[in-house]
């Protein structure tokens, strides 16, 4: 076989390598599908299109929360795309779609230390995240035409635990509470809204262990926020001193809690 500066001689043959590229045109689907399928196309694909409006997910698809990646890392609910046209998958890009326990899965994996690509690029995404006591519990596609009570349905459900009183929102500028039971309330007063941001962390709680952060906080002596006068004026400054002691006893007691910046 001839080498470099050489001729090729009679009966010898020329080897030529070539490097494997991805057609920038073709986008990949994959996860909770029959199977998984790539597409061709010069232009963005309705998400109802890419995925046959359904037909291709397989029957234990999670459609609350799905990942387009591409550029950046997109989260999406499926539902919603299904019924949206302006909901598109970008020429290129990959779409990403889960089971229920593997949606479980990636919540529960800690960014910096997960080998899963998608695990890392998710605090650079559009989501938001829900905490139960301490503990991450979803990631939420963020909708900013969407209220708060709309956002968090198919996340999670109140039940006779949930501590309606006070919730706390933490983001990079700081930490509100406010009272959960009007934030869930469909037609709410028009002065309260609340609806949740790229990177806001949500932090609901139950009865249990809301009373015993509430006892250590003050020496041992529980008291009831409604008696204190606090529901009254919970967006009010001692309302949010008692938001950021509430945040730091919650990391005193090394739950699951993760704070990425």
């Amino acid at each position: 076989m001839a080498v470099k500066n050489e001729t090729l001689k009679e009966g010898e043959a020329l080897e030529i390598g070539f490097i494997e590229t991805r057609d920038l045109n073709i986008s990949k689907v994959s996860g909770a599908v029959l199977k998984d399928f790539e597409i061709k196309t010069d232009t963005p694909l309705s998400i109802g299109e890419v995925i046959k409006n359904g037909a291709v997910l397989s029957l234990d698809a999670y459609t609350p929360f799905a990942l387009i990646n591409g550029k950046e890392i997109q989260a999406i609910n499926l539902d919603e795309a299904l019924e949206d046209d302006g909901i598109t998958l970008p020429v290129g890009s990959d779409l990403r779609l889960f089971t229920k326990e593997e949606y479980l899965g990636l919540v529960a994996s800690d960014p910096n230390k997960s080998f899963d690509p998608f695990v890392s690029k998710l605090v650079e995404s559009n989501i938001a995240e829900i905490y139960l006591d301490g503990v991450r519990i979803a990631y939420v596609p963020v909708n900013k035409d969407k209220e708060l009570y709309e956002s968090i349905k198919g996340f999670y459900t109140p039940s006779a635990k949930t501590v309606y009183d006070l919730a706390l929102i933490e983001n990079s500028a700081g930490v509100n509470a406010f009272d959960l039971k009007l934030a869930l309330l469909e037609h709410n007063p028009k002065t309260y809204h609340h609806k949740l941001d790229k990177g806001d962390r949500l932090f609901i709680f139950e009865d249990k262990f809301f009373n015993e952060l509430i006892s250590e906080q003050n020496g041992g002596t529980y008291y009831d926020i409604i008696e204190t006068g606090e529901a009254d004026n919970l967006d009010g400054i001692n309302a949010n001193l008692e938001a950021l002691k509430l945040r730091q006893n919650l990391k005193d007691k090394n739950l699951k809690y993760y704070h990425y910046q």
